[in-house]
């Protein structure tokens, strides 16, 4: 009969400091993940004015946008190959540049409106400033004006989607925390409470496919491509290790994943829009599940192996 979990062994008390150590690396993990990858990074008020009117205030960069403001929030885009970066800048930042960008916008940008020329010299704020930006984005005076303002409308359709997400991205890091912690308890409980070699085989066996699960579920789906890692806080930087090797995906991987549909993609931080994207191959299920059926029939017989061992070593 196994000791109750009240007495804890020297053996025990290894288990428990490697599993709060393996806690304790998790969350300070999380933190730095969490702000590498968050998708808003903060901004410099310099950098917005230059995407509002190409002022040369910071360091060259090119296609730049604005968005709508958010609150107190100013809002701008970096257009990337392999998605949008959003920057957010206070909007007392902003406004401590206003004075400058009132005498040099009026001179130095071609593209004002006189609907933006009037705000400049009547001392509108940041908000209207912005909007006015974009409602000249949004007008069209010939097709290929049409055109752009079109692909900008649908872009700022767009974007209210991925704010919404933004919003909420706390939720990523906490459902990360959650799962990644579950995981843990699910390879660590078997061994702590002694089972049977069995159940810690089956442990391993299923840990990888386990592991991958939300991925296969429409999370991060981004992560095996050139836009990633990405979409998530500390999960998509941990999964990308098991891109390769890997066989290709068989007529059952791609069954089994469209069968269990994208329930998760609702979590997903959204990169915005792509020049260009490519594959670098996800793991298929069946070659997680291969992979830990071997690790846990190799665990079976090595621990099967030591045991039939010991009664001889103790004879001897």
């Amino acid at each position: 009969m196994y000791p109750t979990p009240m007495f804890l062994t020297r053996e025990r008390k290894v288990l428990i400091a490697l599993l709060l150590t393996a806690s304790a690396v998790l969350i300070l993990g999380m933190f730095c993940a969490a702000r590498m990858l968050r998708p808003a990074q903060p901004g410099t008020p310099e950098a917005f004015w230059d995407a509002l009117y190409h002022l040369n205030l910071s360091e060259r960069g090119y296609f730049r946008g604005v968005y709508p403001m958010q609150g107190d929030v100013c809002i701008y885009s970096v257009q990337g190959f392999h998605g949008q970066f959003i920057y957010t800048v206070p909007l007392e930042d902003a406004r401590r540049l206003l004075p400058r960008i009132r005498e040099r916008a009026p001179k130095e940008f071609d593209g004002l409106t006189d609907r933006e020329r009037e705000l400049l010299s009547s001392g509108a704020d940041v908000a209207a400033l912005v909007q006015a930006r974009i409602d000249a984005h949004l007008s069209s005076d010939d097709e290929e004006s049409r055109l752009d303002a079109a692909r900008f409308e649908s872009d700022l359709d767009a974007f209210k989607e991925k704010w919404r997400r933004i919003q909420r991205y706390s939720l990523n890091i906490a459902l990360e925390l959650l799962y990644l912690h579950a995981w843990l308890l699910m390879l660590w409980t078997p061994v702590f409470h002694g089972k049977s070699r069995i159940a810690c085989s089956m442990a391993l066996t299923f840990a990888l496919p386990l592991l991958l699960m939300p991925y296969y579920l429409g999370y991060v789906p981004w992560t095996f491509t050139s836009a990633g890692p990405g979409g998530g806080a500390l999960y998509p930087m941990l999964i990308i290790f098991f891109g390769k090797p890997s066989w290709g995906w068989t007529v059952l991987d791609r069954g089994l994943v469209e069968v269990l549909g994208q329930p998760l993609e609702p979590l997903n931080q959204l990169p915005g829009p792509m020049w260009s994207v490519s594959g670098m191959g996800a793991p298929a299920p069946s070659f997680t599940l291969a992979v830990g059926l071997v690790l846990g029939a190799a665990f079976f017989i090595l621990h099967k192996t030591i045991e039939r061992r010991k009664p001889a070593a103790t004879t001897t």
